[in-house]
């Protein structure tokens, strides 16, 4: 590579967003990363919004039925990335995870359109908690520590690249939705599914061609075949609960939101999903800034700030009495998916000097699975969908916590958090 190529990694200023953007999609390796996300998200957004639907109208199922269909699912995910985490830290090598995560969710989706059975539904779509989002964004983070190891990245890139990436994920959940309603009405439910599980086989095509083990470094493979310390172990339970605080108030978003708005300001059906839409097109533009941001002032600051943007969100939220307040509300929840989705990424990846990548991340990203677990028993406590509004206070609260236990770890991990690379 050219002398120039590598003066910003060498240089202290940090490079311009438009040079980093242009490497991200010029570079073999992030760009197929990028196309990677964009797919897996596309073919998870055609069929996740209508799952519900299918098992109350296709295959006749109750409300409680539909909800349980993603508990099996978020179980499975939680043991199989934080698995898939520390065997690939330990043998250096992500990308055969990646592709048996990507086979194993085309069947997952593709098999659902086979059958008319709840309990075969059930295991089937278990199946796709073995997707391997964490694997993906830990193998980015060896892309971004290989290159800046190289000279061939600014040290200090990391986080607008991590959030670019999640906006190209964002971008398939964008769009992934709008098509799946488009082939519901023309091919049905069975449709969309297969359609659905194609597309994961054709990311596993994609990545069996495009994507490249990155993680190579002798120091790196000594770090990570010793055992888990005992502060290490406590440190990636910290981060799991960091993230279950914060996922419980995304994943509450979603499944009361919309009760909240047809239930107690009588909205119709129809006019839900723009509160929805809008957070989405916000991620399309907070997420590059936030990441870009927080190489600038660092990812602590910006993750905090997104957190503390949560807790005011739910909070809000539970004294709106108007739906136009709700939707004011959904734009500054475009910043929180930045920072708890993009942010929060590079925070776990530096938490360890950037040893036990995949593990670490997984840690994180994974505590997703069990949220909507939480969101129930909050729910229970609450006496019903009748008190929403205390159920968006314990999100607020819960929002709170996060923000104690992030302050908490980067008050001690700090140097490695702001320099993960």
């Amino acid at each position: 590579m050219a002398d120039s190529a590598k003066e910003p990694a060498s240089s202290g200023a940090l490079p311009s967003w438009r040079s980093v953007l242009g490497e991200v999609f010029r570079d073999r390796g992030y760009r197929s990363i990028l196309i990677e996300l964009f797919l897996m998200a596309l073919a998870e957004g055609m069929v996740m919004p209508y799952l519900t639907l299918w098992v109350t109208e296709g295959l006749h199922g109750t409300t409680a039925q539909a909800a349980f269909l993603f508990v099996p699912s978020g179980l499975v995910a939680i043991v199989a990335a934080i698995a898939s985490g520390a065997y690939t830290d330990h043998v250096l090598r992500r990308k055969g995870a990646i592709l048996l995560g990507l086979v194993c969710a085309g069947v997952s989706f593709g098999g659902l359109g086979l059958t008319s059975s709840y309990g075969v539904a059930l295991a089937l779509f278990a199946i796709s908690g073995l997707s391997p989002f964490a694997t993906v964004f830990a193998l980015l983070n060896d892309t971004i520590r290989s290159k800046t190891k190289l000279g061939e990245e600014h040290p200090e890139s990391g986080a607008f690249i991590t959030t670019l990436q999640r906006t190209a994920y964002s971008f398939g959940w964008l769009v992934g939705p709008v098509v799946g309603g488009l082939l519901v009405e023309r091919i049905g439910y069975r449709g969309i599914f297969f359609v659905s599980g194609g597309l994961f086989f054709v990311g596993a095509l994609w990545a069996w061609r495009k994507l490249e083990d990155r993680a190579h470094e002798r120091t790196q493979k000594r770090a990570v075949s010793r055992k888990l310390r005992l502060p290490e172990v406590g440190l990636l339970a910290l981060l799991f609960l960091v993230g279950l605080l914060l996922f419980a108030g995304d994943s509450g978003r979603i499944m009361f939101l919309p009760l909240y708005l047809t239930e107690r300001l009588h909205a119709s059906p129809s006019v839900v999903s723009l509160a929805f839409s809008l957070t989405v097109l916000g991620e399309l533009l907070f997420l590059p800034i936030a990441g870009r941001i927080a190489d600038r002032v660092g990812v602590v600051g910006v993750l905090s700030t997104g957190i503390a943007v949560q807790a005011l969100f739910f909070f809000g939220l539970g004294a709106s009495g108007a739906y136009w307040e709700i939707l004011l509300l959904q734009i500054p929840y475009a910043f929180v998916v930045a920072a708890s989705s993009g942010v929060a990424v590079v925070f776990a990846q530096g938490a360890m000097s950037g040893e036990r990548t995949g593990l670490t991340t997984s840690s994180y990203l994974v505590s997703f699975g069990l949220a909507p677990l939480v969101n129930i028993l909050l729910l229970e406590l609450g006496n019903g969908a009748g008190k929403l509004n205390r159920l968006f206070d314990a999100l607020g609260l819960s929002a709170c916590a996060a923000l104690v236990l992030v302050l908490l770890i980067s008050r001690t991990r700090r140097p490695t958090i702001e320099r993960p690379g």
